[in-house]
């Protein structure tokens, strides 16, 4: 889930997985380019596909451009 907790929308919103071991069963349901704009104050799903043989801890990386434009990033580790 990606929520936007500021007052202003968040733009351009995208996001990555990192160090996910090379044969680890970890696929990200999406359409390609960016999720777009997350209200403030509002969230969204990130569907993801697991497995048993899925990594057991992965970093997402959230990249969004604030209500100033200025460009801003996120990261938090996630445990499937």
């Amino acid at each position: 889930m990606l929520h936007n907790t500021s007052r202003g929308p968040a733009s351009s919103v995208d996001f990555a997985f990192e160090d996910v071991p090379e044969h680890a069963f970890f696929r990200v349901a999406r359409k390609d380019g960016l999720l777009g704009t997350i209200p403030a104050e509002t969230g969204g799903a990130a569907p993801t596909a697991l497995s048993d043989a899925s990594a057991d801890v992965v970093e997402c990386v959230v990249t969004w451009r604030d209500a100033r434009d200025k460009v801003r990033e996120t990261r938090a580790t996630v445990r499937t």
